[in-house]
C-alpha cells in the first residue's frame, strides 16, 4: 500500500491519492479447505499466507492466534477519517467483526466454515479524537467465550 500526500493550492483542494494491491481471495480458500482454523490463521499470523484482501485495504494484519483468541492491530491512516476528523467507526466495526470471526475460525476442524452475521454497533461519544500524527495504533482482540451450533430451522432466507 503506498499513500502520497499531493497538496494542492489551499487546505480545502488538498487531494491525497493511496493505491491498493491484494493477493487473490482464492488462494486463502483453497489453503482453508485443507487446514484446521487454527493453523490456517497462524499461517496468516507468520507470513506463510497472505492476508485477506480486507486486511490490506483497511490496513490491518493479524498479529496473535491461538485456539478461541486471536489478535489484529493496525495503525489509524487519515484515508480513514470521518468529516470531524476521527477514524470512521466502521473502520474499528470491521476489525472488530475480523478478529470475533477469526476466533471462532480458530476453534474449527479442517473442511469447516463459517458464516457471520450483521451486527450493530451502538456507541455515544468518540471513539478516538482527531489523530494528527501517523504515531497512533489501534488493536483488537477477542477470545470465545462458547461456540454452539446453530438450531435446525430449516434454510436461512
Amino acid at each position: 500500500m503506498t499513500s502520497a500526500a499531493e497538496p494542492t493550492t489551499g487546505p480545502a483542494t488538498a487531494t491525497r491519492r493511496r493505491e491498493h494491491e491484494w493477493t487473490d481471495p482464492m488462494v486463502l480458500a483453497a489453503a482453508a479447505s485443507g487446514l484446521d482454523g487454527l493453523e490456517y490463521l497462524r499461517r496468516i499470523v507468520d507470513g506463510r499466507l497472505p492476508g485477506a484482501p480486507i486486511a490490506s485495504l483497511v490496513g490491518f494484519r493479524a498479529v496473535f492466534a491461538e485456539h478461541g483468541r486471536v489478535a489484529f492491530a493496525f495503525e489509524p491512516g487519515e484515508h480513514q477519517y470521518n468529516p470531524i476528523g476521527s477514524v470512521h467507526g466502521g473502520v474499528y466495526a470491521t476489525l472488530l467483526d475480523s478478529a470475533c470471526g477469526c476466533a471462532v475460525h480458530s476453534t474449527l476442524p479442517a473442511g469447516t466454515g463459517y458464516t457471520a452475521e450483521p451486527s450493530q454497533r451502538g456507541a455515544t461519544g468518540p471513539w478516538v479524537g482527531a489523530l494528527p500524527e501517523r504515531s497512533a495504533r489501534c488493536a483488537a482482540s477477542t477470545q470465545v467465550a462458547e461456540r454452539t451450533a446453530p438450531a435446525a430451522s430449516g434454510p436461512v432466507a
